[in-house]
């Protein structure tokens, strides 16, 4: 079994993005230090656009805003995650660590 692992930022828009890692991931942590500092987990199994909020207190960030599995284009399917405009603030700098573990994982 095999873990593939990638880190990487993305500048918010203001809407919802399409982050491209290169694989479906089985856990995600996006954190932002900016503003307010934060940071959102998202697992597998959670519902679509959902993510785990941490800032002081932990709370569920609601559907659209979290976080989800990106299935992506025909060209792009299966290569990553979205986030929702909730991680998205316009012109806001957003870190991520995307892991996938298990059979699927080159």
């Amino acid at each position: 079994m095999a873990t593939i692992t990638k880190a990487g930022s993305y500048s918010g828009s203001g809407a919802a993005l399409n982050i491209s890692v290169g694989f479906i991931p089985d856990y995600v942590m996006v954190c932002q230090v900016a503003a307010s500092p934060s940071a959102d987990v998202w697992f597998g199994g959670f519902a679509a656009a959902t993510s785990l909020t941490i800032s002081g207190t932990a709370a569920l960030r609601a559907a659209p805003n979290g976080i989800t599995a990106f299935a992506g284009t025909p060209a792009l399917a299966g290569q990553g995650f979205s986030v929702g405009p909730g991680l998205s603030a316009n012109g806001q700098l957003y870190y991520y660590v995307a892991i996938q573990n298990g059979p699927g994982a080159a």
